[in-house]
């Protein structure tokens, strides 16, 4: 369980913090503010001294098995059309995977289909849409080794799909930070927003947020 409060002083930040973990010493605390239409969170592992321990922030979010979800990609990577899958054995089409040009992954869930893929765009982000809205998640990009992925192009976003039949069925949106020693700590800003999808421009709509370039 975590505390919860609101910050002395500015009453608009909303922290949580955990306890701390039984063999690391250290702690986990989350600021929570409105800015410019977006829901900013900044998740932070606190140092400990004198620890070489490597750690990293990763989040995760998990949407409804019906939305459709967007991945940008990187515009030159080492892996196969841009995203490593941990399974190669399917196809991408069969787990309702569409490359929809060289920088912008479509995946629509197949049920019963489990993937699990990393990529590693220059802005990191990830964008589910549903029931004609966009739930866009942002992350500041930072330099270094990441948990996953070859060095120099680790994963940045990940994208993971639970192949249980529904009600257990959903899919996880996935960003992370480099790996840092616990004695220097570290930290991951996200950011999160929804915007309204006009008729017939889902694709045009999702390449804006994700700032698709074309070029």
């Amino acid at each position: 369980p975590h505390t919860a409060q609101l910050e002395p002083g500015n009453g608009s930040v909303f922290r949580t913090t955990s306890p701390e973990w039984p063999g690391y010493g250290a702690r986990v605390t989350r600021d929570y503010i409105f800015q410019d239409g977006e829901l900013v969170i900044t998740h932070r592992i606190s140092k400990v001294e004198a620890s070489s321990t490597l750690i990293a922030a990763w989040t995760i979010t998990q949407t409804t098995p019906e939305a459709t979800v967007y991945v940008p990609l990187a515009a030159k990577s080492p892996y196969r059309d841009g995203v490593f899958w941990w399974d190669y054995s399917t196809a991408p089409e069969k787990l309702g995977a569409t490359f929809l040009s060289p920088k912008l992954l479509r995946i629509q869930p197949v049920t019963g289909a489990g993937f699990k893929l990393g990529t590693h765009p220059a802005k990191p982000a990830l964008a589910a849409v549903r029931k004609g809205l966009v739930f866009l998640q942002r992350a500041d990009r930072q330099e270094g080794e990441y948990p996953e992925g070859g060095e120099g192009a680790g994963f940045t976003v990940e994208v993971y799909h639970h192949s249980q039949p529904p009600p257990n069925q959903y899919t996880e949106l996935e960003l992370l930070s480099p790996l840092r020693r616990l004695d220097q700590g570290a930290e991951l800003v996200t950011r999160w927003s929804i915007h309204p999808v006009p008729e017939g421009q889902e694709q045009a709509t999702v390449e804006k947020l994700l700032e698709i370039d074309k070029k």
